[in-house]
């Protein structure tokens, strides 16, 4: 069962209704990222999340935005330049493979992507390879409950779900944040 976004709906990834459920400057303000950060924007579509993170990091960071889609990330640079944005670099990536370094990035985001991976273990072992000691890694996905738009119930996890999925990859702590019809579940990677 395909349960992946159809990019032929990617507007939908800037529409109004989403905007105000989920601001996304005001979120990634509460989010505690530090200045000067480098971060990975899994899943990065038409960079709802990226361009926020980019503002808020300043030209001292930067984002590595990954996606699957060359659509998506040709939509991307659309808005990169439409905002004057300069420290993000797209990145076509494969579903569980990203092309950075080990220990390379300071925050994970992961934004509506973890209910449509077709192997989660592999990509937690991934985004755990990628983070430095200490780093962060932020999932935001939809509560398994019905809701005015999102995915099918049946594509959705259980919260208790993922979080144990996260320790068994190695993650530390994983809290959830509840935030509208969705959740995110921050956790952090070990310090060696």
């Amino acid at each position: 069962m395909n349960r992946k976004f159809d990019i032929r709906n990617r507007e939908r990834l800037k529409a109004p209704e989403r905007l105000k459920n989920m601001p996304p400057e005001q979120l990634v303000a509460s989010l505690s990222i530090a200045p000067g950060s480098t971060i990975l924007d899994v899943g990065c579509g038409v960079g709802f999340w990226t361009i926020p993170l980019a503002r808020h990091i300043g030209a001292a960071g930067r984002v590595y935005a990954a996606d699957i889609s060359p659509e998506m990330l040709e939509a991307l640079r659309d808005e990169m330049q439409e905002a004057g944005i300069t420290n993000v670099e797209p990145l076509l990536s494969e579903e569980s493979r990203v092309p950075l370094t080990d220990g390379s990035m300071d925050v994970v985001l992961m934004s509506c992507v973890y209910h449509e991976l077709d192997d989660r273990a592999t990509m937690l072992a991934e985004i755990h390879r990628l983070l430095r000691p200490g780093g962060q890694f932020i999932n935001l996905d939809w509560r398994k409950k019905e809701t005015p738009s999102g995915p099918p119930l049946e594509h959705r996890l259980e919260v208790a779900t993922v979080q144990s999925e996260m320790t068994a990859a190695g993650f530390l702590e994983p809290r959830e944040v509840d935030l509208y019809d969705y959740y995110f579940i921050v956790c952090g990677k070990k310090s060696r």
